[in-house]
């Protein structure tokens, strides 16, 4: 009997587990975080790719080498995760390759990656937007996959989703989240940034838009673009045409489930198994949102329960989910 990948769903409010920033880092540890790198040809190009961490192997999809810095070094104690330079889409240097990118040569170049490190099986990491081709990889590969890793991913991604989005913004959001915006729209006006490079344009829109994003709603993300290459061209048409309709939804058994960090009930209302991507509601975001934080600890990632002791944190940052461009 073939057995199915585990589904990992990692709710915005508790991504401070994965994901650190200049004002919350790891404690000391005392231990060295393994590093290595090499090459792997992907579509006939040579593909440079660090791997960072010690335990299983786990593929970073979307724009690998951006995460570094931002993934926890107490996961890379657990997990060896594998950042490609992926030069023939997210990492592109000509604007041109955007055109030519389709879901399955998407998919397509993340097999490569894992037949190229000589593995069967492998766990996805995804975040936001991006994540949604490890979910397709998952769901055409299922034998390939032990574990599938999403934080802060749209569930689906179509017109209607967006929809009830803008829509909890507006009816949601405070009045200090809504001033810090519209002060942030004043630096950063449209005008300014029609005259940047598509790279810079997108890395001050998401700054902009960041009260839409983190929790603190006047933290300021640009160091986390700054000297930072990616091709905003395959971005914009990753989300404008690739998935600018795509629902997995159909494609779900009711035996494919989510592993939800917080069964115990300390880490919000939601319950512990459910079906994968459901069809959100104003509560169901509400309640999201309204979720206590995890203690930065992770005992075993991607098996074990982080608040099996109810544990809370009071993390003041949180990475939410990609602009929609």
């Amino acid at each position: 009997m073939q057995q199915k990948p585990i589904f990992v769903i990692i709710r915005p409010i508790v991504v401070g587990i994965l994901l650190t920033s200049a004002a919350f880092s790891d404690p000391p540890t005392g231990q060295m975080i393994t590093r290595s790198s090499g090459v792997i040809t992907i579509g006939g190009t040579p593909h440079p790719y660090l791997a960072e961490g010690t335990g299983p192997t786990c593929i970073v999809v979307g724009l690998a080498p951006s995460y570094p810095p931002l993934l926890s070094d107490r996961l890379k104690q657990r997990i060896r995760f594998v950042y490609v330079d992926f030069k023939n889409s997210w990492n592109a240097e000509s604007a041109d390759v955007a055109g030519k990118i389709t879901m399955d040569s998407l998919v397509d170049e993340i097999d490569q990656v894992r037949s190229g490190l000589g593995l069967e099986k492998v766990i996805l990491f995804g975040h936001s937007g991006p994540a949604l081709v490890a979910v397709e990889y998952t769901l055409r590969h299922p034998d390939r996959v032990s574990q599938l890793i999403l934080v802060s991913v749209e569930p689906y991604f179509t017109p209607a989703w967006l929809k009830a989005r803008e829509a909890f913004w507006e009816t949601e959001a405070s009045a200090e989240r809504k001033t810090a915006l519209k002060q942030n729209q004043e630096r950063f006006p449209d005008d300014l940034l029609r005259r940047l490079s598509p790279r810079d344009a997108f890395a001050l829109r998401y700054v902009r838009n960041g009260p839409k994003y983190f929790y603190d709603p006047s933290y300021d993300f640009y160091w986390a673009f700054a000297g930072k290459h990616f091709s905003a061209e395959v971005i914009s048409y990753f989300f404008n045409t690739i998935v600018a309709n795509y629902d997995p939804r159909s494609r779900l058994t009711k035996k494919t489930s989510v592993d939800d960090p917080c069964r115990s009930g300390g880490c919000g209302r939601l319950g512990h198994k459910r079906p994968a991507f459901p069809q959100p509601s104003q509560r169901a975001i509400k309640e999201n949102r309204k979720s206590s934080l995890l203690r930065h600890s992770v005992e075993s990632a991607s098996t074990t329960n982080p608040c099996a002791t109810g544990g809370r944190s009071s993390l003041r940052r949180r990475w939410c989910s990609w602009p929609s461009c």
